[in-house]
């Protein structure tokens, strides 16, 4: 009677497979958990670039602070802190997430555009292009 089951060898090539696959979807999946991190963490800084281009609306100049906007920094679980600088550069400092280290950050510039609105350009020095969403580049 012939014995039926896998050869010893048949079982290393699926150990193979099974390996190569992971060595190929482990980086893939941490940017993603990257992008996702970073994506929420635009998210929760789109009320205070409502509050720059409104403060631009109303004074026909950016804002310089936090205070300007009549906001407050955020502390969430995907962010410790925001910040509004000169000319309304909004800071997002990220918390340790997603491949994030806790001194990283995103900036969203704005720029005064012909029709008096604002355009928003967004970079990070600290992250890869692979963990930011689409619309966001490094620097």
């Amino acid at each position: 009677q012939a014995q039926k089951g896998f050869t010893l060898m048949e079982l290393m090539i699926v150990v193979a497979i099974v390996g190569i696959l992971a060595a190929v979807a482990l980086p893939a999946y941490q940017n993603y958990t990257a992008r996702a991190y970073s994506t929420e963490a635009l998210a929760l800084a789109e009320g205070y670039k409502t509050g720059v281009a409104e403060y631009y609306s109303v004074n026909g100049a950016l804002p310089s602070a936090l205070t300007d906007i009549n906001m407050v920094t955020m502390d969430t679980d995907v962010i410790s802190a925001v910040a509004v600088g000169a000319n309304g550069v909004i800071t997002v400092t990220m918390d340790a997430v997603g491949g994030f280290a806790a001194t990283d950050t995103i900036t969203l510039t704005p720029t005064a555009t012909a029709n008096g609105g604002i355009a928003w350009a967004c970079a990070s020095a600290a992250a890869d292009d692979e963990q930011l969403p689409s619309n966001c580049t490094g620097a």
